[in-house]
């Protein structure tokens, strides 16, 4: 589908974030969740795998993001084109491609939040302004 010209993979390590690891976060073998105690209630924290590829052909940039949640995989692209007439400077298309690409991603969250909370029958998402 794609053709890599010096595509670059990005996926986000598995580590406990300060705050859980202060509050005794374990890391349970073979499972992707990991759980602590806060207050004396149980804490349930999810990880989410997102993959980042970039593809550039020239002036064209292309960010292609997969999120897996473990229930779903979402995946969303954002483009950036540079005009012929300014330098090349490959991170400048590089930020606006994975910047839109990240902006689209969480535009389809949101959106798809709000068809779960519909499709339970909890009224709708207040549009945010």
């Amino acid at each position: 589908m794609y053709i890599a010209a010096g595509g670059v993979i990005v996926e986000a390590e598995r580590r406990c974030r300060p705050v859980l690891r202060a509050r005794g976060c374990r890391s349970r073998e073979g499972d992707d969740t990991m759980s602590a105690t806060a207050d004396g209630e149980q804490l349930a924290v999810k990880e989410w795998k997102l993959r980042l590829y970039l593809y550039e052909t020239g002036p064209k940039t292309t960010a292609w993001l997969v999120l897996d949640t473990g229930d779903n995989i979402l995946e969303t692209r954002g483009h950036a084109h540079r005009n012929p007439q300014d330098a090349p400077v490959p991170e400048i298309g590089d930020e606006l491609a994975v910047g839109r690409a990240l902006a689209a991603m969480g535009r389809l969250l949101i959106h798809d939040a709000a068809m779960d909370i519909e499709g339970v029958g909890a009224g709708h998402l207040p549009r945010e302004e």
